[in-house]
């Protein structure tokens, strides 16, 4: 293995988790790039000189096949737009890569890589619990504040990820990291204590209730392998960071009232589910409106728009926070479970047959992920997804897994130039369409001169889904809409079913005739959002039935 290419793969990966740049349509998507990169250059690093050939085996294959039922679903047209099927393809695309490629830098040098990966791990959690740790204490950085992600007044710290819960994950995995480099020697036990009580105390801060179900995690992972794999790390240290853990995540809001520091939540707050049953529960049954062949992938949304009307106080979300879920959603009850049967069903074998301290890390890296995909989506993200495909490349070789086919060098490099050329293209093209919609907030805002009569420009790109956005908030709901276009505001509607979009798509119906379809997207939107965003919406219709007396005939609760 090229020892510089493994090095930038792991700077890479680590620059993707400190990214602070999230901006409108997709938020993570700088962060998610430099995943895709240390993908590559872990690529890279394979194909030195004096590499082997590359062996291919059965779960690379069995991610590309899952890649290519979102493509045929947009072939068949069951995806409102293309581009939502095509990233779900390139992401699916992406996990298979990594897994190939870390497979045989695993075989190749797997010390080195392991070593790599778990480094960048714990740099990552160190690096972002400092970070944390200067938001919830309100450190002034001075001109170096440009680079930390600034955090909502009442909102929990959460690093440059933007969300508590991901920064969360990061943590468990920089556990995992140096439960590691302890294993291996690496590192000593005092280090290796020392940093997990510090990953520990910023797993509190963040206020995640993510952090019980992941010490479960780990704790259930070393029962099952510390004989097996050898381990020296005692049980008890687990369940001591484990009761750390709970203990002060129970006085946290306390703490914050002694130091006079942002207030956090009551206990019994954060001990709520929230909506998310509610969303289970509407999901669950939106699952039996398509239960053979699902929605699409990316189309959780839609499936959440067919049965909201049916659940007050829900919220919408275009995951279900569940990961089982999600597959039956995307691609109905029979492959969804096919899927995960297959999938349980390799990673149970392959786990019994792991026999040193490098596969059981791998499991356990595989474990917390999987482990918080059943209440949460980090699975969803390249900057969890790239790990999960270096951890998976690492089980299978802990396993012997046999290859299918055998690829040679030149194809290696030929595959390499086709997967950054398909990524290459994405990315770039991503960068126009976040410049076209930041144009497009100011005029929306009404910041800025636009010509009354000015017509906007098609936004010509790959991501259907976010040209069609960007296309329904540059324009108006008005009168004399034929079908075809009413059925596309729809799609846009059920797909972006925020509150403004909603509004704009009612507007469009009852100023069209269609005072049914009105109603019920308005029902839709104070299900979803609630009272207030109904009642201002039903205010403009109000007022606007001055200029268009149709809406009078409007009758709304």
């Amino acid at each position: 293995m090229n020892r510089w290419g493994l090095s930038i793969c792991a700077w890479l990966l680590l620059a993707s988790w400190m990214v602070s740049n999230h901006y409108a349509p997709w938020g993570s998507a700088h962060s998610e790039v430099l995943a895709c990169a240390a993908a590559v250059a872990l690529a890279v690093a394979g194909l030195g000189r004096a590499a082997p050939p590359i062996r291919v085996d059965r779960p690379v294959l069995f991610l590309l096949a899952i890649a290519l039922v979102p493509l045929a679903q947009v072939a068949i047209g069951q995806i409102f737009f293309a581009g939502d099927g095509w990233i779900a393809a390139l992401y699916l695309g992406c996990a298979a890569w990594t897994t190939l490629w870390s497979a045989h830098a695993a075989r190749v040098d797997q010390d080195r890589f392991v070593r790599s990966l778990a480094t960048a791990l714990a740099a990552g959690a160190l690096f972002s619990s400092l970070l944390a740790i200067t938001q919830v204490c309100l450190v002034s950085t001075g001109p170096l504040g440009l680079f930390i992600a600034a955090v909502p007044p009442g909102h929990a710290p959460f690093a440059n990820f933007g969300q508590p819960n991901h920064l969360n994950d990061l943590l468990a995995l920089g556990l995992a990291a140096l439960m590691l480099m302890y294993e291996r020697r690496w590192v000593s036990g005092a280090f290796a204590a020392t940093g997990a009580a510090l990953f520990t105390g910023t797993m509190v801060i963040t206020q995640s209730r993510a952090g019980l179900v992941l010490f479960a995690a780990a704790i259930l992972w070393h029962a099952l392998f510390a004989r097996r794999a050898g381990l020296r790390t005692p049980r008890a240290a687990i369940v001591a960071f484990a009761a750390a853990w709970c203990a002060l995540f129970a006085v946290w809001s306390r703490v914050l009232d002694v130091v006079e520091l942002s207030a956090a939540p009551a206990l019994t707050s954060r001990l709520q589910a929230g909506p998310r049953t509610v969303i289970w529960a509407q999901l669950w049954e939106a699952i039996w409106v398509r239960p053979w062949t699902g929605f699409g992938w990316n189309q959780v949304s839609v499936a959440q728009m067919a049965v909201a009307g049916d659940y007050p106080r829900s919220r919408l979300s275009e995951h279900s926070h569940n990961l089982l879920l999600d597959l039956m959603l995307w691609n109905g009850v029979p492959l969804a479970l096919l899927i995960a049967a297959v999938a349980t069903w390799w990673l149970v074998r392959s786990a019994l047959k792991v026999r040193s301290a490098n596969g059981a890390f791998a499991v356990l890296v595989l474990g917390l992920l999987l482990t918080h995909s059943m209440i949460e989506f980090p699975l969803e993200y390249l900057y969890f997804l790239v790990p999960f495909g270096m951890a998976l490349g690492i089980l299978m070789v802990e396993a012997g897994s046999k290859p299918v086919w055998v690829v040679s060098r030149p194809a290696g490099f030929a595959a390499l130039l086709a997967f950054v050329g398909v990524a290459g293209s994405a990315a770039g093209d991503y960068w126009r369409v976040e410049e076209a919609y930041r144009a497009m907030r100011f005029t929306v805002a009404r910041i800025g001169t636009v010509p009354a009569n000015a017509r906007t420009p098609p936004l010509d790109t790959q991501f259907t889904q976010l040209s069609a956005f960007y296309e329904f908030s540059m324009s108006a709901p008005r009168a004399g809409l034929d079908a075809a276009e009413l059925a596309w505001m729809g799609r846009v509607a059920h797909r972006y079913g925020y509150a403004p979009t909603l509004h704009r798509y009612a507007v469009a119906q009852a100023l069209n005739g269609d005072l049914s379809g009105a109603r019920l997207t308005l029902l839709q939107l104070r299900q979803l959002h609630g009272d207030r965003p109904y009642a201002e919406a039903k205010e403009e219709m109000r007022q606007m039935a001055d200029q268009h007396p149709e809406l009078r005939k409007l009758q709304l609760p």
